[in-house]
């Protein structure tokens, strides 16, 4: 059994706790409001017009000096919102004691100045805010038509790709993600049958990569601006590498699931960039290891898988696989070890 006695004095210690707490918080206000009752009161008697409340008509109601005081109590509350620094009522003895009892009769005297001001910087900012807002939104409305002009023209658009790559990063977040999605769309379904318009994508890719530093860095730009590289006329597998390389990092650090064609990619890339096959021998043991690394996980994906057995055959099917099947020949590597195994019988 408990000691109730014990239990007790836990009890009533923590109880004595929170109402030295509250009391501590109603003593700081109530000087507070004090102090800003006689700031304003002394602004009234500044100004050298001491009005008693009154009724101007029937209708109305003068405070008088009465309304210096609440605005007094209003400014000498606003000025602890914005002053920095710790400010201490527990001991009259104490300097910091006389100096916040100063800072609030400061704020009581200044209540009205103190509160036009806040007010208008506020008003002000959210006149910038909205300035903004409204440039920003014709802006993104301008990018928009031009980047789906750029994209899905059946002519080339009359604009430098340098202007327009500027244009696009002016665009807001959100805008941007739409042109990425269209830009997207447009290289998946012309990436094998029609290479110029798919290679209209890759300036966009790019501008959309190059975001500043206070927006969040996208994976998927970066590997569609890989595979973009990788698949034009004249592939550019370096940089390729490059994109793919920051596309998989940066997934991995989201610790996002998926988007096993980063490494599939990755791995045609290394495999073009490999000297020793060109010369069909095997590969330098580092670079052998990333490219067996990159199929395994490529591999295991079974949506990528599904749609790489339609080319099994590898005649007249995808060049990557043949490709990948030509470099496992020459490394002499099964494809069952990488998990392709059908790949060891095809043709």
């Amino acid at each position: 059994m408990p000691d109730n006695s014990v239990f007790c004095k836990k009890f009533r210690n923590l109880t004595q706790s929170y109402k030295t707490l509250i009391m501590g918080v109603y003593t700081e206000v109530i000087i507070i409001c004090l102090m800003g009752i006689l700031g304003g009161f002394a602004y009234s008697l500044q100004t050298g017009i001491l009005t008693l409340p009154h009724r101007d008509s029937k209708n109305s109601l003068n405070l008088g000096f009465l309304a210096n005081c609440i605005f007094g109590i209003v400014g000498a509350v606003v000025i602890f919102l914005i002053v920095p620094g710790d400010f201490d009522f527990s001991s009259p003895q104490k300097s910091d004691f006389i100096k916040s009892v100063a800072t609030a009769l400061i704020g009581g005297w200044g209540g009205l100045t103190l509160i036009e001001k806040v007010f208008s910087s506020q008003f002000t900012e959210l006149e910038k805010k909205l300035k903004e807002k409204e440039e920003q939104e014709k802006t993104d409305v301008k990018v928009l038509e031009t980047a789906n002009q750029y994209l899905n023209s059946s002519s080339s658009v009359q604009m430098p790709e340098r202007d327009l790559q500027e244009l696009i990063k002016t665009a807001s977040p959100a805008v941007k993600a739409t042109i990425l999605n269209e830009a997207q769309r447009l290289r998946s379904e012309n990436w094998n049958n029609n290479k110029p318009k798919m290679e209209r994508t890759i300036p966009v890719f790019e501008a959309i990569s190059e975001a500043p530093p206070t927006e969040e860095k996208n994976h998927q730009v970066f590997g569609q601006l890989g595979f973009a590289l990788k698949d034009k006329s004249i592939p550019d597998y370096r940089a390729a590498k490059e994109n793919l390389d920051k596309a998989i990092e940066l997934r991995n650090n989201a610790n996002e699931n998926g988007f096993a064609w980063y490494e599939f990619n990755r791995a045609i890339c290394n495999i073009h960039l490999d000297n020793n096959f060109k010369r069909q021998t095997t590969a330098e043991p580092n670079l052998h290891q990333q490219i067996t690394a990159d199929l395994r996980i490529a591999f295991s994906d079974n949506l990528l898988l599904e749609r790489l057995e339609k080319n099994a055959s590898l005649s007249g099917g995808d060049a990557d696989i043949l490709t990948i099947k030509q470099w496992l020949d020459v490394n002499k590597v099964k494809g069952e070890l990488v998990g392709i195994g059908w790949l060891d019988a095809a043709v």
